[in-house]
């Protein structure tokens, strides 16, 4: 998955430690701002639904 931008695999990454990176990221503009956080699948896997992704690899059963 792409975590704001960045690749990460989202079954292993904290939520607290995102939250905190980005408030450090933007703790000039609003340090009272609740950071967004954009979740998106990866653009080399095509999507199924919502978040779902085919994760099977051509040619292989």
């Amino acid at each position: 998955m792409r975590i704001n931008g960045r690749s990460a695999l989202t079954c292993k990454e904290n939520i607290g430690s995102e939250v905190q990176r980005l408030q450090i990221r933007d703790a000039a503009i609003d340090s009272d701002a609740m950071p967004e956080i954009i979740i998106a699948p990866m653009g080399n896997m095509q999507v199924i639904k919502d978040l779902v992704v085919d994760i099977v690899v051509s040619g292989t059963t």
